[in-house]
């Protein structure tokens, strides 16, 4: 998922689960296999099988999720997408090393789009028992308010 429909490089890495679009040795390609990908809009993926609405929206992407969320388009502005959730890193010095989303990323990504912090979910801790990873929720700044007002 991107930002723009087109062919990117995709990034193998020896451990498959940190595979991106974005590489993980720029200083060194030669570690890295790379395989050409399609890249496809969110928007337009919903759009093409006749969805408007995705209540939950679960991007763990290797830091590529400005790029997947601005893909979204309309679809996340008019409140097509109900709770986005983003996979990130908690330490920033290792996420900007790599290609790993930080928690302020998402948050700072989507408020200018109506939504807000909700909460963390799936929080891991490293051995000292410090946020390793964890998923950002985020919602409406009106869900927010009317789950406020509930109580």
């Amino acid at each position: 998922m991107g930002e723009t429909v087109g062919t990117l490089d995709f990034h193998l890495a020896t451990f498959e689960q940190a595979n991106s679009l974005l590489p993980r040795h720029p200083d060194d390609p030669s570690r890295e296999t790379k395989v050409p990908v399609r890249v496809v809009r969110i928007e337009d993926y919903a759009r093409e099988r006749n969805t408007d609405r995705v209540e939950i929206l679960k991007l763990d992407i290797e830091g590529v999720e400005f790029s997947a969320i601005n893909g979204c388009g309309r679809l996340i502005d008019d409140h097509g997408i109900g709770v986005p959730h983003c996979e990130s890193c908690c330490d920033e010095g290792r996420a900007r090393g790599g290609s790993n989303t930080t928690p302020p990323d998402p948050c700072g990504c989507l408020a200018p789009r109506g939504r807000g912090f909700a909460g963390n979910d799936d929080v891991q801790h490293t051995a000292s028992v410090q946020c390793d990873w964890t998923d950002v929720v985020l919602a409406s700044k009106q869900r927010l308010r009317d789950d406020q007002e509930r109580g």
